[in-house]
């Protein structure tokens, strides 16, 4: 079989699948609704559910103008449904979210498992735990809660934060999103002190307090991107030399293929970064033990920030 062939049949393949989790849910449904729902044509639509009747599903279809496609009642989900690497997929996607703070998976973690019936070792390889060290994670979860909370509601919210130079400031805030991205949770936010729409670390905010004004800037897509291609902030050439020393620093968020060892004494980074300000601020973490050699003018501002630091 062709590679396109096998494509293709995966793909027919995640369409049944979809289309009968989608039965479940509404229980009725039409070929048209189907067929815009997932890009294909009616006919299309129409031999899939051939293909499910003849797999044994409990579908039917009625004519007329209340007619369409039906799954009988009662049925319910087998196990035999999915592969053995599908299920260990969805129970490693329900212990991940199980880790998030206020997260009600417990309940579905062990009914998945139970129907499952894996192998212990297929639940407890990994575990997954977003928590501070040497904490008991209260404010952590009530923080995590009352940000879910407020995003869901659509109120306005006041944080104190911490800013990276340890300044406490008091802001009104307009939650959009939590993200979680390279080992921090992050609260995307329209600001109503900087009139603009900013990302606040989730271990920064000291101190927070829901309010019952409605949010009037929060929208349904998050403009800000994590991804380097769909950021608009500009991209460059980034080439530095760092000592051994501070190597572990340097592997936390560089890529190794983006690292060359130069000697027992120094490595040399390579890459394509957005040049934000965060980037900024992580190259002034390093003081004197970074050597930025492309490009020009960020090794010219980091100098100027580190020459103006020192006549304060």
């Amino acid at each position: 079989m062709s590679v396109l062939n096998e494509r293709g049949k995966k793909m027919k393949n995640e369409r049944l699948f979809e289309i009968l989790l989608y039965l479940i849910e509404k229980k009725d449904t039409t070929a048209t609704e189907l067929a815009e729902k997932f890009n294909v044509s009616v006919r299309t639509i129409y031999r899939d559910i051939d293909s499910l009747t003849l797999a044994n599903i409990p579908i039917y279809t009625t004519s007329g103008n209340q007619g369409g496609i039906h799954l009988m009642e009662n049925y319910t989900l087998k196990k035999t449904h999915f592969t053995p690497e599908e299920r260990e997929d969805i129970l490693l996607a329900l212990k991940t979210i199980q880790s998030i703070p206020s997260s009600s998976s417990d309940s579905a973690l062990k009914k998945i498992n139970t129907l499952f019936q894996l192998p212990q070792q297929a639940e407890s390889w990994l575990e997954v735990n977003f928590s501070r060290w040497g904490t008991n994670n209260i404010f952590d979860n009530e923080l995590f809660q009352t940000i879910k909370e407020n995003i869901l509601q659509k109120n306005q919210i006041k944080i104190e934060y911490a800013n990276s130079n340890g300044e406490l400031s008091t802001r009104t805030i307009e939650p959009i999103k939590l993200i979680f991205r390279f080992k921090n949770w992050y609260l995307y936010a329209y600001c109503h002190k900087r009139n603009d729409y900013r990302l606040f670390k989730l271990n920064r905010i000291v101190s927070i307090y829901p309010t019952k004004t409605q949010c009037g800037h929060t929208q349904e897509y998050v403009p800000y991107s994590f991804n380097t291609t769909a950021s608009s902030e500009p991209q460059i050439t980034f080439i530095a030399i760092f000592p051994i020393k501070v190597a572990h620093y340097v592997y936390d968020i560089f890529s190794p293929n983006n690292i060359e060892i130069l000697s027992s004494k120094e490595l040399k980074v390579s890459t394509k970064i957005n040049d934000t300000e965060w980037f900024r601020s992580f190259l002034l973490f390093f003081g004197s033990n970074i050597k930025i050699i492309e490009p020009q003018d960020l090794a010219d501002a980091i100098r100027q920030i580190h020459l103006e630091a020192a006549h304060v």
